[in-house]
C-alpha cells in the first residue's frame, strides 16, 4: 500500500533521532537559514533569486514514483535524487544545498546512504522508508517518505489502491499569460445522449496566495447553495517560511473569480499541514478537514488555535477547522490524547449543524476532548474513524471498526441525510480471510476475498453512534473493490463509487452484481490471461435504499487493459436525482452500455479525466472528457465535482506532469483551452471547471 497517489510526499515531521553527528541541528527541520541561529526564515527548499520569472521552491529530496505498492519480495531497491544538490559552480551559494543522505527503515535510527540503496529482510506487512537531506549548513532537509506492503505468497499480483491522504510532489500555480494557445482543435467526444451534453463555460487556474511559492493538489470543492460561492479546500501548499506545506482555502464566486484565499497556520514555527475535505452548512459557514504535523501550535486567527501539546503524532494529526463565508476562523480542534499518527479525510454536516468527520487512526487510542475517545483493535495496523462534533466544536461521540486478525481500515467518506442518519463508506483489510469485521451495536461483516486484499464498506449510523447496518460486496469470486466515493439522495437512497479488480463477478445483494469484460483488440492493446486481469482496474457505482437493499449496479466493458483503468473519484447528486461521478478513463475503449462504446486511444494522456451522470434508475444519461494537445506521459484527474443544477456543476481536476519541461494545453470541448506549463520542477497544475448541460 503505497502513500503517494502519483509520486512521493514530502514527510511531515521532524529528524529528531539522527546520530550525533547531526545533532547540533536544534532548529526547524525547514530552516533553510544560513546562521546556526534558530532565527531567520526561509523555505522547505531551494529558491532561485526574485528576479527569476520562475520563482519556485524545489523539493530537497524526490523518491523514484515508479516503485511498487505492493510485493511479495523480503527486499526492495529504492532511487533518490535532490534537484538541490550541492555544487562548487552554484550560482547562490549563500542558499543552504543538500550535501548528502541519511535514510531510515520503519521507524528505526537513521544511516548513511545513497542511491540506490536496498532494503532488506523485511517481514510482511506495511513498511515506511524515509531519506533525510543533510544541507550544507548542517540542517537537515525536506524529508521524503515512501510505503508499501509485503504481501504473502500469492499466484496473482494485485496493483496498489490509491490513499486519500496521498500527496504529489509541489508545483507553482500556472500563468496563462505565459503560455501561448496551440492550434489544436477540440477533440470529438461523443455524448450518449445528445441533449444530455457537458458544455465548460470557463476554467480557472490556481491563484496566487499570498505566502505561500505553490498550490500542489486541489483536493475538494463544495458550494454555498445560497449564493453559489465555490469553496476549495487545497492540499500541502508550499510555503514561504519553516513550513513545508500548509493549510490553504479558496473562495470563488460563481464566475470564478477569487472573492478570497486564506493561508491558514503561517506562524513561523508551523511546520506541515493540509486540508483533504470542505463542507459549506446552510449557514454559509465553511468546515474543513484533514491534518496537522508536529507538536506545535497552528493559529488559524481571529484567536482561533489548535495544539496538540505532545498528543497525536509528528506525522499526521486529525484536523477539522469551521470558518464563516468571510473566512474568518470560528474554531479548530484536533486530539488531545494518545500518540500515533491519525487524518481526517471527509466531513458532512447535519441539519442541526453536527459535524460528522472520517478517517483512520494508528494511535492504539486517542482522546478528543469532553471524555470523547476511540481505540483500535490490538492486531490492527490502523481502524477506520468516525467523530462527530456539535456545532460549537465539542466532540460527542467517536467509532472505529473493530476484529480478529483485522489489519487495516478506513473511512474515505460521509454523508449525512435529512432524517439524521449517517453514511460512511471506506475499505477493510485483514490478516487472514475469511474474517469478520465488528461496527458496535451487534452490526458484524464477514468477508471471504482474498487475505491482504481490499473489500469496500458502506456502514449505517443513526446520529447517536450506533450502527445499523453494513454491507460490502460479496460472491465466490471477489477479488478486491475499493470504495472512493458516497453520496445519498433527499430521498434516503446511499451511492457508492470507486473501482474494482478484475473481469470477475461482485455481487451486491439483492441479485444485483457487475462483472467487467475485457476484449483485447487484435494485439493493438495490452491483454492478458484471465487471471493477471485481476490487477486492473475499472470504475463501479452501486445504488443502496436507506434499508440497505442494493437496487442497482454499474461497471464499464473495456476494449484492452491498462495499468490506471477508470475509477470514480466523487460524486454528487443533483435536486432531480441524477448522479454525477467525477474521475478517469485510461486511453483506451470503453462499452458503457447497450453497446455504446467510448473511444479514448486517440487521447493524448495517460489519463483522461471523465464526467459522467445517471439517471436515479441506472441509466447512463451522458458523459465528457478533456484531451491534451500533444502526446505527453502527462495524466491527468477530476478529482471532485459539486452541483446547484445542471446549469452549475463545477469540476476541481489536477494535471501530473512527467518531470519535463513541456508547453500544452487542454481541450474541453466547445473550443475552450486551459494553457499549461510543466517541467522538471513544475509538475503538477490545478484547475477549476464550470460546466453547463444543454
Amino acid at each position: 500500500m503505497i502513500t503517494c497517489a502519483w509520486g512521493c510526499k514530502p514527510f511531515q515531521g521532524t529528524a529528531s533521532n539522527l546520530d550525533e553527528e547531526d545533532n547540533p541541528i536544534s532548529a526547524s527541520p525547514n530552516d533553510r537559514s544560513n546562521s546556526q541561529s534558530s532565527g531567520g526564515g526561509g523555505t522547505s527548499g531551494d529558491v532561485i533569486p526574485d528576479n527569476s520569472p520562475n520563482n519556485i521552491v524545489l523539493p530537497d529530496v524526490v523518491i523514484d514514483s515508479s516503485l511498487p505498492g505492493y510485493t511479495y519480495s523480503s527486499s526492495l531497491q529504492i532511487s533518490f535524487y535532490s534537484p538541490n544538490l550541492f555544487s562548487a559552480n552554484d550560482p547562490t551559494p549563500k542558499i543552504p544545498k543538500v550535501s548528502r543522505f541519511k535514510c531510515q527503515l520503519d521507524g528505526k535510527s537513521y544511516y548513511n546512504c545513497s542511491s540506490p540503496t536496498t532494503v532488506s529482510n523485511l517481514q510482511i506487512g506495511s513498511h515506511v522508508f524515509r531519506v533525510i537531506p543533510v544541507l550544507t549548513n548542517g540542517k537537515p532537509g525536506q524529508i521524503a517518505e515512501v510505503s508499501w506492503m509485503v504481501l504473502p505468497p500469492s499466484p496473482i499480483d494485485p496493483l496498489p489502491s490509491p490513499t486519500p491522504s496521498a500527496s504529489p510532489l509541489p508545483s507553482p500555480s500556472p500563468s496563462s499569460s505565459s503560455s501561448t494557445p496551440l492550434p489544436t482543435p477540440s477533440p470529438s467526444f461523443s455524448s450518449i445522449v445528445s441533449s444530455n451534453q457537458f458544455f465548460a463555460t470557463w476554467v480557472k487556474p490556481a491563484p496566487i496566495v499570498e505566502g505561500n511559492t505553490s498550490l500542489i493538489q486541489y483536493q475538494k470543492v463544495a458550494i454555498d447553495p445560497k449564493d453559489q460561492s465555490v469553496y476549495v479546500a487545497v492540499s500541502n501548499s508550499y510555503y514561504g517560511n519553516n513550513a513545508s506545506s500548509n493549510l490553504v482555502l479558496i473562495k470563488y464566486n460563481s464566475s470564478g473569480d477569487v472573492v478570497w484565499s486564506k493561508s491558514i497556520a503561517v506562524v513561523a514555527e508551523t511546520y506541515s499541514a493540509q486540508f483533504n475535505s470542505i463542507a459549506v452548512d446552510d449557514s454559509s459557514n465553511v468546515y474543513v478537514v484533514g491534518s496537522t504535523a508536529g507538536f506545535l501550535s497552528f493559529d488559524f486567527g481571529n484567536g482561533v488555535s489548535v495544539s496538540t501539546n505532545g498528543a497525536g503524532s509528528v506525522s499526521n494529526n486529525p484536523l477539522v477547522a469551521k470558518f464563516d463565508s468571510t473566512g474568518k476562523a470560528v474554531w479548530a480542534k484536533t486530539v488531545t490524547s494518545g500518540s500515533g499518527i491519525g487524518t481526517f479525510y471527509h466531513v458532512s454536516i447535519a441539519k442541526d449543524g453536527s459535524v460528522y468527520c472520517v478517517g483512520n487512526m494508528s494511535a492504539e487510542s486517542f482522546g478528543f476532548g469532553n471524555n470523547v475517545t476511540a481505540s483500535k483493535s490490538s492486531s490492527a495496523l490502523t481502524t477506520a474513524l468516525l467523530v462527530k462534533y456539535n456545532n460549537a466544536g465539542t466532540p460527542q461521540w467517536a467509532k472505529t471498526i473493530s476484529g480478529v486478525d483485522v489489519y487495516d481500515t478506513s473511512y474515505v467518506s460521509v454523508s449525512v441525510t435529512e432524517d439524521g442518519s449517517v453514511y460512511t463508506a471506506g475499505y477493510l483489510l485483514a490478516k487472514s480471510n475469511p474474517n469478520t469485521f465488528d461496527f458496535g451495536n451487534a452490526v458484524q461483516l464477514s468477508i471471504t476475498n482474498p487475505a491482504w486484499y481490499r473489500n469496500f464498506v458502506l456502514v449505517k449510523y443513526n446520529s447517536d453512534g450506533q450502527a445499523q447496518w453494513a454491507k460490502t460486496a460479496t460472491g465466490s469470486e471477489v477479488w478486491q473493490i475499493d470504495a472512493l466515493a458516497l453520496a445519498t439522495s433527499k430521498s434516503g437512497d446511499v451511492y457508492v463509487g470507486g473501482y474494482l479488480h478484475s473481469n470477475l463477478r461482485y455481487e451486491f445483494g439483492n441479485s444485483i452484481s457487475v462483472k467487467v469484460n475485457y476484449t483485447c483488440d487484435n494485439g493493438m492493446y495490452y491483454c492478458t490471461s484471465a487471471e493477471s486481469l485481476k490487477s486492473f482496474k475499472n470504475l463501479f457505482i452501486v445504488k443502496y435504499n436507506s434499508t440497505g437493499t442494493a437496487q442497482w449496479a454499474k461497471t464499464v466493458g473495456a476494449l484492452g487493459t491498462s495499468y490506471d483503468g477508470s475509477r470514480i473519484n466523487s460524486l454528487s447528486i443533483s435536486e432531480d436525482g441524477s448522479i454525477y461521478g467525477s474521475g478517469i478513463f485510461s486511453n483506451q475503449k470503453y462499452e458503457l452500455e447497450n453497446n455504446v462504446n467510448v473511444d479514448l486511444r486517440n487521447y493524448k494522456t495517460t489519463t483522461v479525466p471523465m464526467l459522467i451522470k445517471y439517471s436515479p434508475n441506472g441509466q447512463t444519461l451522458g458523459q465528457t472528457a478533456v484531451n491534451s494537445s500533444d502526446y505527453s506521459s502527462n495524466k491527468l484527474d477530476f478529482k471532485d465535482v459539486a452541483l446547484i443544477n445542471k446549469s452549475s456543476i463545477y469540476v476541481i481536476g489536477n494535471i501530473l506532469g512527467n518531470y519535463q519541461e513541456k508547453s500544452l494545453q487542454l481541450s474541453f470541448g466547445n473550443s475552450l483551452f486551459f494553457p499549461y506549463t510543466v517541467s522538471e520542477s513544475s509538475n503538477l497544475v490545478p484547475y477549476l471547471i464550470k460546466y453547463e448541460e444543454k
